[in-house]
């Protein structure tokens, strides 16, 4: 028996803004400054802070902010270099690495060379092949990479006048640029030196070069906050009792160094008006509900199972369970100490019963063809047996059975062995998965398998924190009432609207409420020239959504 239900026509994506999890009215003193004395509100906000001594205290730190799970093992999470290094063993062979250099201030030990917002774990290698050069884009060859930093040549504009740059893997470029940029706000002061100033100038009051603003700038558009990133703010927040203001507000460095310096900064949205048609009256129904904001419109899927959530709950929003053999239900929501989440198991079958195969299948996933789609989730599993296996896959089709499969490599937790009593084992992290695409939709399904069911002859699995991210903006408003949709991608130099079937009256309004852009109707694709900036979309009929455009 098959149990399904899936929307027809295109599914339903999902996109779904990350709830900020700082303190209420923690940065109340931003509010409409800007420039110089925004960055010194920011500075004055999370200077005072626990400092922690720098070595064995670091290393206790890094045990809960830089923490990854390998084969079931934590391991330390090291963002210069694909060595494992696992907890229990030590650290041989790795070093507490400043991502600014502290040679940069002659190396006084002072509070920046201890402050855990840009120390990490490092592979001894990486650390020393990195040296103390900027950051930046490498031109050509690198002269020295282990895959995740590479050393070379600075691309033209770059560099600051050094001969050498580093460059890490694309997915640490943001987190590497709000590190940047917590500490040139906090330790604006102290003795940086001149032989280094290959990113600074100590006689700008905002202390980026250009380049480097521009740089800076563009990584943390392009690799937007993610889990890993503001679950290591949450651990440095318990310990350092201070925040790194760039990850909780990722558009704050637009008004200190980028595009919109001299306008005023709100904590609470930015500048933007509350109404597209009307700024000045915010009850409009036409009133955009809960509008994405463009550090936060990257997020494609967002799947944390509550205590409320049933299978059919999530059925409805898009998902697939399908049952392709076996006589249960398929995949279900339960918990384990008050923590819920997707589970299958063939463990209520009879010992002969077999093969038990169920799948959970995501809504719909489309971005832009040239755009990364990368996949985050986290497993934990019990009674494990060789015959029982889960699996994900990428899909062409929500449907198991007719779709184009492509194995996807994550890490998988490996369930207990123990065949008395469901012990479970460690969540384990998938890490980030990279989800090949085209111009089509894909699919994300996570297949589980047991040959027989039965008490002693089968595992369970679970999967929960189920997020896919794109590296381009992206937007998406749903057809009231029907299973159409349209899809507004930010493109260079302006916006691309797909829809499957027609929709009329497309509107782009710029944030002073004036339509910039209008098509009479859209089925298919049409692309809407813009310059660079924030706008509200809408269409008869349609949810308005906001999108930017860089």
């Amino acid at each position: 028996m098959k149990v399904s239900v899936l929307i027809s026509g295109v599914a339903v994506l999902l996109s779904l803004s990350a709830q900020a999890r700082y303190p209420s009215g923690y940065y109340d003193a931003l509010e409409g400054k800007t420039g110089r004395e925004l960055m010194q509100a920011a500075k004055s906000i999370v200077s005072n802070h626990t400092v922690v001594s720098y070595g064995d205290r670091t290393w206790d730190a890094f045990k809960t902010t830089d923490v990854k799970m390998v084969n079931g093992r934590e391991a330390w999470w090291d963002m210069y270099s694909n060595d494992v290094v696992y907890i229990s063993e030590g650290h041989p062979g790795m070093n507490i690495e400043h991502s600014v250099a502290n040679s940069w201030w002659g190396k006084t030990k002072n509070d920046a060379y201890k402050d855990l917002f840009h120390l990490n774990p490092s592979e001894a290698d990486a650390n020393n092949r990195k040296a103390n050069y900027p950051l930046g884009e490498i031109s050509g060859s690198p002269t020295w990479t282990n895959g995740v930093t590479s050393v070379g040549h600075p691309v033209s504009g770059q560099g600051g006048g050094c001969d050498y740059v580093y460059e890490p893997l694309d997915i640490y470029k943001g987190d590497f640029a709000r590190a940047f940029m917590y500490i040139f706000t906090v330790y604006d002061n102290i003795s940086w030196a001149s032989k280094t100033a290959w990113m600074y100038s100590t006689t700008d009051p905002l202390l980026f070069k250009q380049w480097a603003r521009d740089l800076l700038i563009k990584w943390n558009d392009n690799d937007p906050v993610d889990e890993k990133e503001m679950n290591r703010q949450e651990a440095i927040y318990k310990i350092q009792k201070n925040r790194n203001p760039y990850i909780d507000l990722p558009t704050l460095c637009h008004y200190i160094w980028g595009d919109k310096n001299g306008a005023a900064f709100n904590p609470d949205g930015g500048d933007e008006p509350d109404n597209p048609d009307n700024p000045d009256n915010p009850d409009n129904p036409d009133n955009p509900d809960d509008p994405v904001t463009p550090g936060d419109n990257n997020v494609l899927l967002d799947m944390n199972f509550e205590a409320d959530t049933s299978i059919s709950a999530v059925e409805a929003k898009g998902w697939y369970n399908d049952v392709v053999s076996g006589s249960l239900s398929g995949w279900y929501i339960t918990d384990y100490q008050n923590n819920y989440y997707a589970a299958a198991s063939a463990y209520k079958g009879t010992e002969d019963g077999g093969p038990y195969e169920f799948w959970l299948v995501t809504p719909a996933l489309k971005t832009a063809k040239d755009a990364k789609m990368t996949l985050t989730f986290r497993t934990q599993g019990a009674y494990g047996v060789p015959t029982t296996t889960l699996d994900i896959y990428k899909m062409t089709t929500a449907d198991p059975q007719t779709a184009e499969l492509t194995k996807l490599n994550a890490s998988i937790c490996t369930p207990n062995a123990d065949g008395e009593k469901p012990v479970y084992c460690d969540w384990v992290k998938s890490g980030n998965v990279e989800i090949p695409h085209g111009d089509e939709a894909v699919y994300v399904g996570f297949r589980y398998y047991s040959e027989k069911g039965g008490s002693h002859n089968t595992a369970t699995y679970c999967v929960d924190d189920i997020k896919v991210v794109t590296d381009k903006s992206q937007s998406v408003g749903e057809l009231e009432g029907e299973e159409n949709l349209y899809i507004v991608v930010a493109e260079t130099g302006g916006i691309r609207v797909l829809s499957p079937a027609a929709v009329d009256n497309l509107r782009v309004f710029d944030l002073s409420g004036s339509v910039v852009a209008s098509v009479g109707e859209v089925c298919g694709s049409e692309y809407v020239a813009l310059d660079r900036g924030i706008y509200i979309v809408t269409a008869d009929g349609q949810k308005p959504v906001k999108i930017c455009v860089r």
